[in-house]
């Protein structure tokens, strides 16, 4: 969503993230993974 994704620039803009673009939807995967596994 339009939301997720600023949250994801947000934290990377923070350095939270380290993307390389061409592999960022695989990042953002892994990331929203992780934090859904937190959740659980």
């Amino acid at each position: 969503s339009t939301k997720d994704q600023a949250m994801i620039k947000q934290l990377y803009k923070c350095g939270c993230l380290q993307a390389i673009p061409e592999s960022y939807e695989n990042i953002e995967d892994q990331f929203w993974n992780a934090f859904q596994d937190a959740l659980d």
